[in-house]
């Protein structure tokens, strides 16, 4: 509009783009999202990091809150993964074997989805069969109404299922096999979910590929701590495989036991060393010639203060009483000496 200089409000195109809101969702058509349609996972993360934050933290203050928040939820998506791993969804034993299948292959949230859309196959029924060589087309409608036709496209490859959609879009989109495929999977007599509808998002085996190494940077200062990184993520893997083992387990735990008592605290700097996050942190040696960060300058915000502050300040102020006959501070007219001595003489002269 901008461009076309469109401003017009009688315009087509301008009366359009005020109905944005209703006709957006047709670009999410046939676009795999992943259950998500706006900004919410970033805006969750922010509602995280945004507790108990306050405007007077320094710099390293709101980085260690900043750190703390992440491990919060680094520690529930690791108990959330020991769930989805060792826990398998429950199933009928004359259930069918496709739902046994996806019972071992997806995830509990996901399998409850996919189980969803299998006990929907008995509501459909088979129009027509397509046979076009490599692809076969199963036309199939609900029992309830004809009129709703839905196309289920199947491509071979040497009589082996190579391929499979739906006219209705829900595995381009969701990345989750609708009730129609699992309809022609039950004509087909297939028992186990092909890879070609399996997405490895919802899989149970999703994270094998990513090995739990921390990515944070917040104490990067030194080439020492990207050893210690280093040497950690390799020794976890390590210990892990000499645990299986009497033999390799005391070769590693005698290699450790000489490189730990091979170190000389008298040839490295004892004081500056520390173990934990912050490890090889002040090894001054190997820091660059940099100014130190310091603090941002605090600045005074606009408005007025907090209602707290107003009331304390209102509390703490003295009073001071001022004379309406002489102006002077400290008593008040009924106290005045001045205003007695009148009454006084006032008398006198009566």
């Amino acid at each position: 509009m901008e461009r076309n200089r469109i401003s017009n409000e009688h315009t087509w195109v301008y009366q359009m783009y005020q109905m944005r809101n209703l006709w957006c969702s047709a670009y999410q058509v046939r676009r795999c999202f992943l259950g998500l349609r706006s900004n919410q996972r970033s805006e969750s993360l922010n509602s995280k990091l945004h507790t108990h934050l306050d405007r007077k933290m320094t710099l390293f203050d709101m980085l260690q809150h900043y750190e703390h928040c992440l491990s919060i939820l680094r520690r529930n998506e690791a108990k959330q993964d020991v769930t989805t791993s060792q826990f398998v969804p429950f199933t009928y034993l004359d259930a069918d074997n496709i739902e046994k299948d996806a019972a071992k292959v997806f995830t509990p949230t996901v399998f409850a989805l996919v189980n969803k859309k299998i006990g929907c196959i008995n509501n459909y029924a088979i129009c027509e069969i397509l046979d076009g060589g490599e692809r076969v087309t199963y036309v199939i409608s609900a029992k309830s109404n004809n009129a709703w036709k839905f196309c289920v496209y199947c491509d071979f490859t040497e009589s082996m299922l190579d391929k499979i959609s739906c006219s209705c879009c829900k595995l381009e989109r969701d990345s989750i096999p609708c009730g129609h495929i699992f309809y022609v999977f039950k004509i087909l007599q297939v028992e186990r979910i092909p890879q070609c509808c399996v997405c490895k998002r919802w899989t149970m085996n999703a994270k094998s590929a990513f090995p739990p190494i921390r990515k944070s940077n917040m104490y990067d200062s030194c080439h020492s701590l990207d050893k210690y990184r280093e040497l950690r993520n390799l020794s976890h893997e390590a210990s892990f495989k000499a645990a299986q083992s009497n033999e390799s387990y005391v070769h590693m735990k005698d290699v450790l036991s000489e490189i730990i008592g091979s170190y000389d605290p008298c040839n490295a700097q004892e004081n500056d060393v520390r173990y934990g996050p912050e490890i090889a942190q002040a090894l001054h040696e190997e820091l660059p010639n940099v100014d130190k960060i310091q603090d941002p300058v605090p600045v005074k915000p606009k408005g007025a203060p907090k209602k707290g502050k107003r009331m304390k300040a209102f509390q703490n102020k003295k009073r001071t009483v001022t004379c309406s006959q002489c102006k002077q501070t400290g008593h008040n007219i009924r106290k005045c000496p001045i205003s007695k001595e009148l009454e006084n003489n006032d008398q006198v002269l009566e």
